[in-house]
């Protein structure tokens, strides 16, 4: 059975936990069934869940406890840990459950094996399916939120949570733009306008193509932009230090895929053009042969062009992955697979710095890919803004591409706002066990 990552945080940095690397996740929901004589005598869900917290020592990493036991057959969802350091929340699935039952546990990391201190069911979902997308607490800790795929937000006092359930407010987006693909609230985070003493508000963005400010005290939402199409993911920057405001992805990709469904010959933009996807492919082929049958990642695929010229460069299409944030980046980049000719291509909606992806036949770790391109991903990523201690996104990227890779693979880089040198020093050896070649 595989077992993928869902979610994983690492401990506060200013805390005693701050290598401490908390991981969730589960298998696929299946139906298990025993049999006597021929005979089914009993029906249960066979997926199975788990949620770790691990010590990251230098030389090896180190399982401190088990958050919940794989027995439980729960799933789980998300892991945030308080700005403080203390509490984690962990939001899981239960399996076992009749309909889409999550439920949402505190756990105290001082406590003797992280025990839970708080343990509630969250509303259920009204759309007949369910999953929790995001959730966090606020700057100051007080707030719990988390987004929900029925275009809802919901927000607790993490101080005086209601045992029933019920949230002290929910925040509603409207109907999804497609109604073929439903994502709900897609995006979520937690800003202070006048600085850590002002009250957090909440950002939310959804399928509805707004993005929303809330006053958590009125529930009342101030529209901050609005889209042509869903939103995907977000970022705010803070422009005294010359951060874009917003930054806002898929509405391109929704005209690209639009473009593409009325006309097969549009597929789209490629970023830096097509003598860079040339490039790329020419340098794959010298050092990462097809006949060495690789595994690739494309990281930030987009409308998959470097993908699919990968396949018709002779790479097995079944060893390559596309991840993209977008959901209709993904989209066109399957849409344009198959009308290429290249149906096996894999595409995948993901977040490259946080979560782990789907492991391709043949995998047995996620740290077993052969080659990692980037055409664009790196750039884009340096446009986020950084979380509460003033981090960039950026700084975990040189230990992503670390743990994705094997020993002896490539990394391969394509930039239009970094130099060679500053690429050089970011991902220096140090850091990622990388040689510049």
């Amino acid at each position: 059975m595989q077992l993928e990552v869902t979610s994983q945080v690492w401990g506060h940095p200013n805390s005693l936990y701050s290598d401490y690397l908390f991981t969730g996740g589960g298998s696929p929901f299946v139906e298990e069934k025993t049999f006597r004589r021929g005979k089914s005598i009993r029906s249960s869900p066979a997926g199975l869940g788990w949620a770790s917290a691990w010590i990251m020592r230098p030389d090896k990493a180190e399982r401190a406890c088990n958050l919940f036991s794989r027995k439980a057959r729960r799933l789980c969802e998300n892991l945030d840990v308080d700005p403080i350091g203390q509490r984690i929340s962990l939001v899981s699935f239960d399996m076992k459950s009749a309909g889409s039952q999550h439920t949402l546990d505190f756990l105290d990391l001082r406590a003797p094996s992280m025990q839970s201190v708080h343990h509630q069911d969250l509303p259920r979902f009204t759309n007949g399916g369910g999953q929790v997308l995001s959730a966090s607490f606020s700057p100051d800790g007080i707030f719990w939120a988390c987004a929900r795929d029925d275009n809802t937000a919901h927000v607790w006092d993490s101080r005086f949570m209601n045992r029933d359930g019920n949230p002290m407010r929910i925040l509603s987006h409207g109907p999804g733009l497609d109604p073929k693909d439903a994502y709900g609230v897609t995006a979520m985070t937690w800003i202070n306008h006048h600085g850590s003493s002002s009250r957090p508000v909440l950002v939310t963005g959804g399928d509805d193509g707004r993005i929303l400010e809330w006053d958590i005290r009125t529930a009342r939402p101030r529209v901050v932009a609005t889209l042509e199409t869903s939103v995907g993911y977000f970022t705010i920057g803070d422009v005294y230090k010359n951060e874009m405001p917003l930054v806002a992805w898929d509405d391109v990709y929704k005209t690209e895929l639009d473009n593409f469904e009325a006309d097969s010959n549009d597929e789209g933009e490629v970023w830096f053009g097509v003598d860079s996807v040339e490039k790329m492919v020419d340098w794959t082929k010298i050092n990462v042969p097809g006949s060495t049958n690789p595994y690739i990642l494309d990281i930030g695929a987009g409308n998959g062009i470097l993908s699919i010229a990968l396949a018709d460069a002779g790479y097995n299409a079944s060893r390559i992955l596309g991840v993209d944030y977008s959901a209709d980046s993904v989209r066109l980049a399957k849409a344009v697979a198959q009308h290429r000719g290249v149906p096996n291509l894999m595409f995948e909606r993901g977040d490259f710095l946080k979560e782990d992806l789907p492991l391709l036949d043949g995998m047995n770790d996620v740290g077993a890919w052969d080659l990692l391109l980037d055409k664009g991903m790196y750039d884009a990523i340096a446009l986020a803004e950084k979380d509460s201690e003033g981090v960039s996104p950026l700084t975990l990227y040189p230990g992503r591409v670390k743990r994705l890779l094997k020993p002896g693979a490539y990394f391969l880089i394509t930039s239009c706002n970094f130099t060679e040198d500053e690429l050089k020093e970011r991902f220096a050896p140090e850091n990622t066990d990388l040689q510049y070649q």
